[in-house]
């Protein structure tokens, strides 16, 4: 390990599993991403072996653009087979700097806004919360072409854009669920908090990022709320995908990737 990421604070975790034609956007949202104000970062990444499987060439290929963003290490785990995406949290959490003191969860397929994070960064290691994540955020449907805004602020639950103090990475148990983990790994910090003590920061700013679906396992799910009338946490909205502040080449790329899908 080299000094530059002996001293990397924020460590962002990405889980990629059938990635091949979507992961390119979480990659972009974090080469877009305003310069690290005051913190270094490392980009963690675990890709199990199978034929989508993009390998560590591709994550390489983008070092540089990351660098100058305040990335100061790639590292890159790739399992022989399948594991549970908690275990893959589990793993990254046990892999992160020492000095790594935020733990951001970083979906393959959501374009990450700017702001990112230098927010989470903020929010975790200078005003002490325990987890941050965001209450407004908007949902393309790479399937139906469709957007909806999110909206959900409830201490109780996750939001978007989720963060985690560096102690409770580390302590990620073993589990084998495929649904609801995001709110597992809460809970798991909440437990293992001091009773009362736990801080959970919901951001309130709707920022100029997008999650997508139809490239996941939960996208038959979630289509739903496409296809009819939406539920909560999901709310109609009369914004297009140009509009909700995306650079224009982000656009076009996520509109080829639905082609793709048609």
């Amino acid at each position: 390990m080299s000094s530059a990421e002996a001293d990397a604070s924020l460590t962002v975790a990405l889980p990629v599993w059938r990635g091949a034609d979507i992961a390119w956007l979480a990659m972009e949202g974090l080469c877009n991403q305003d310069k690290a104000n005051g913190f270094a970062w490392e980009l963690l990444v675990c890709e199990e072996a199978q034929p989508q499987q993009l390998t560590r060439a591709f994550f390489d290929g983008y070092r540089d653009r990351l660098a100058e963003k305040g990335c100061v290490a790639v590292h890159y785990f790739s399992p022989d087979a399948w594991i549970p995406l908690p275990m893959k949290w589990r793993m990254m959490g046990q892999a992160m700097a020492p000095t790594s003191r935020a733990f951001l969860l970083q979906a393959a397929d959501c374009y990450s806004f700017k702001e990112r994070l230098n927010a989470s960064w903020r929010s975790i290691a200078v005003d002490g919360n325990d987890w941050y994540d965001v209450s407004h955020g908007y949902f393309y449907s790479c399937l139906s072409g469709k957007l909806l805004l999110f909206y959900q602020s409830n201490a109780d639950f996750t939001q978007l854009n989720m963060a985690m103090a560096a102690k409770h990475a580390r302590t990620i148990p073993a589990a084998s669920l495929r649904n609801c983990i995001d709110n597992f790994l809460l809970r798991q910090a909440v437990v293992a908090t001091p009773t009362g003590q736990f801080k959970h920061y919901i951001d309130q700013n709707t920022y100029a990022g997008v999650d997508t679906n139809g490239y996941n396992s939960i996208s038959v799910k979630r289509e739903l709320y496409f296809s009819r009338s939406p539920a909560r946490p999901f709310s109609a909205t009369d914004k297009q995908l140009e509009d909700i502040g995306l650079p224009e080449y982000i656009v076009e790329r996520i509109r080829t990737s639905s082609e793709l899908l048609g």
